[in-house]
């Protein structure tokens, strides 16, 4: 009797893991979305493989259209719109770094300057302290 009941515990053990396993590891916790880098596409097996470019995968992640989606996109990566007026933004983004490309040179050489003028009063000291 009791190797009955020991071969009934073991096989409804076993056939639990075998359920969870299927349940957990290969059923509702598989990967059901694909992301392709290379081609900047997507797949999402769970949903009729619905598929498309980074755009549609924006409208689709958000519920928006897909103008939506694209200005979201070029807001976040920060890019311009052809139609914008004389290109203004677009030369004050390529400005800005210009400008701080400028300021670290200037900084740069104040400090060689800075540098060079301790330099030269320690010179001057080291003359001064030697005719003493």
């Amino acid at each position: 009797m009791f190797f009955i009941r020991f071969l009934f515990f073991y096989f409804i053990v076993y056939f639990l893991n075998f359920v969870l396993y299927l349940f957990f590891w290969r059923g509702v916790f598989a990967n059901s979305l694909a992301l392709y880098p290379n081609s900047n596409r997507f797949c999402d097996f769970a949903n009729g493989n619905y598929s498309g470019d980074i755009i549609g995968f924006i409208s689709y992640i958000k519920g928006a259209n897909n103008w939506q989606a694209l200005k979201e996109l070029q807001n976040y990566y920060g890019l311009t719109d052809s139609r914008e007026a004389g290109g203004q933004e677009a030369q004050r983004r390529i400005q800005i770094p210009q400008q701080e490309e400028r300021r670290k040179e200037e900084r740069r050489q104040a400090f060689y300057r800075a540098l060079w003028a301790q330099i030269d009063d320690l010179k001057r000291w080291e003359v001064f302290i030697g005719q003493a």
